[in-house]
């Protein structure tokens, strides 16, 4: 599969998951949403170890994230990013939980677009 039809498959699958995910975290309302989002952190972070594993690029990885942390304004933007998508899943599935779903799916589009903008900023 050519790079444009991989690029539309993956951009569809994307929209199909934001589309999907408001539901399951409405089904999840039980659960307190720190709980969701610590389990989410745990769980993407098994998952990417045992990807870069299989994949073999776990050294790459290691490598690149020395890179990164070797400049004290990268490290700290990256910091800063890590924090603001941390704060845009825990809202996420917290307005889910209080019923503002359509609310939620406008602020979870406009979120990475203010991310660039924050970023190129501060990159500028």
């Amino acid at each position: 599969m050519d790079n444009y039809r991989l690029g539309i498959f993956y951009g569809l699958g994307a929209y199909l998951l934001w589309g999907v995910l408001p539901i399951y975290w409405k089904l999840l309302q039980h659960v307190e949403a720190m709980e969701i989002l610590a389990n989410r952190f745990l769980w993407s972070a098994v998952f990417v170890f045992l990807l870069l594993l299989a994949t073999g690029k776990l050294n790459i990885f290691m490598q690149e994230t020395k890179a990164i942390f070797s400049t004290k304004k990268t490290a700290c933007c990256m910091v800063l990013a890590a924090i603001m998508i941390s704060f845009n899943w825990g809202i996420f599935i917290w307005a889910v939980e209080a019923g503002r779903i359509v609310e939620t799916s406008m602020g979870y589009y406009i979120s990475p677009l203010m991310n660039v903008l924050f970023w190129r900023s501060i990159s500028a």
